[in-house]
């Protein structure tokens, strides 16, 4: 018993000094993404859509974070995209159960994503989007249509799928 009191008093004395290091977060205004490369088709395929007049705007200002989450949305790297989750979201999409899944004769490692489709805002800080991926040797589509991005009180872009 005086053993298991004093390796617990050992293990509290070297925990207790010990702090979590500054870890860059994904608000932070200098964070750039070292883990996502965003593939061309989701640039290619971004730049040329088009959001409504009115929420063109807020639509821009979500681009680049829109890059890094279709990006490893294509590539299968869904726990990647947790990061970018609503807060208080749980993750309703996994490889598993995903669309791109469904891809059955396909060896590529990554879809292309072919186009951003049906951006509608859906309040001033949110809009819904349906996105289209392509598998490139098999030309095999996925469409996702229940994507919603939130922009939170410190301007980052969040999503719900």
């Amino acid at each position: 018993m005086k053993t298991k009191i004093t390796s617990f008093a050992l293990i509290a004395a070297i925990l207790g000094g010990c702090t979590m290091p500054n870890l860059p977060r994904a608000s932070d205004k200098n964070y750039q993404s070292s883990t996502t490369t965003v593939l061309p088709s989701v640039s290619n395929a971004l730049a040329n859509t088009q959001a409504p007049k009115d929420f063109r705007e807020q639509f821009e200002s979500a681009k680049p974070r829109l890059q890094e989450f279709l990006s490893n949305m294509a590539c299968y790297n869904w726990q990647k995209n947790n990061k970018y989750m609503e807060v208080g979201k749980a993750p309703r999409m996994t490889k598993g159960s995903s669309g791109i899944n469904t891809f059955r004769y396909t060896k590529a490692e990554c879809a292309d994503l072919l186009r951003v489709t049906d951006i509608k805002p859906i309040a001033k800080n949110a809009f819904k989007f349906t996105v289209v991926f392509m598998a490139p040797d098999s030309e095999e589509i996925a469409n996702y249509n229940t994507l919603e991005a939130i922009k939170q009180a410190n301007g980052e872009w969040l999503f719900r799928w």
